[in-house]
């Protein structure tokens, strides 16, 4: 009897490691995908602290994520973000995302030689196409998400001076066209940047004023986002869920 275990007890040993191996191997090509969607997005040196995949849930989550100051401005982090959770499902060839959501959204607003950090990448982005992605079919794959959440989004002077601004949530929706086509990642990632800087930019009355007056200036109201709070701004008026 326990002779003819022997066989079974290997082969369920094997199909366990064999599981968990393609769950590690998943949650570092994501991990890997999202570093390339912003370096690539944003222009600028991103690192991450670990990712993890957990497939009851259907869920893969990339943890610690940071993104450089733009050239000309300090070594301190421009971005900071706790958590990047995707929703993902078996689909041909891999997994599909079908949620985004970013926890803990950090924005350090930075002046340098009469420039704002953000601004700044801001106006270069708006100057910049967006380059090639590199090859593989992770970093060429199109999202079609039809919104993506980040909660927590705080915006603070750096260096820190009591100026800051807490957003519960901003609400970021894909133009129509794109839920049926699909977005590339850089370009998801750039847009979410715009719908974080036109959020804050609604709330800047709380920030000095060269740095609320450059916000207001920069937000452009073309990008389909909102920031929940009691006090809205009229440009973003409530979209329905």
């Amino acid at each position: 009897m326990r002779a003819a275990l022997g066989p079974a007890v290997a082969a369920v040993a094997l199909l366990a490691a064999t599981t968990t191996a393609a769950v590690v191997v998943a949650a570092d090509r994501a991990r890997a995908a999202v570093e390339a969607a912003v370096a690539v997005g944003l222009g600028l040196p991103v690192t991450t602290g670990g990712s993890r995949f957990d497939p009851l849930r259907g869920e893969i989550e990339v943890w610690d994520l940071h993104v450089a100051n733009p050239a000309g401005f300090s070594d301190a982090d421009l971005i900071a973000v706790e958590s990047v959770r995707l929703r993902v499902r078996p689909s041909w060839g891999g997994l599909e995302t079908t949620g985004l959501r970013l926890q803990g959204v950090r924005l350090s607003l930075e002046r340098s030689g009469g420039s704002v950090n953000a601004i700044a990448l801001a106006h270069q982005l708006r100057e910049a196409d967006l380059p090639a992605v590199a090859s593989g079919p992770d970093e060429a794959a199109r999202l079609r998400v039809k919104r993506v959440r980040l909660l927590d989004v705080h915006a603070e002077i750096q260096p820190g001076d009591g100026a800051a601004i807490l957003l519960p949530e901003v609400l970021f929706r894909q133009p129509r066209s794109d839920r049926l086509r699909g977005t590339s990642r850089p370009l998801l990632v750039r847009r979410l940047f715009e719908a974080v800087i036109e959020a804050v930019a609604v709330r800047a009355r709380s920030l000095p004023d060269d740095i609320g007056d450059a916000l207001r200036d920069e937000a452009r109201p073309a990008v389909p986002s909102r920031a929940r709070s009691p006090w809205r701004h009229p440009s973003f008026p409530p979209t329905r869920t």
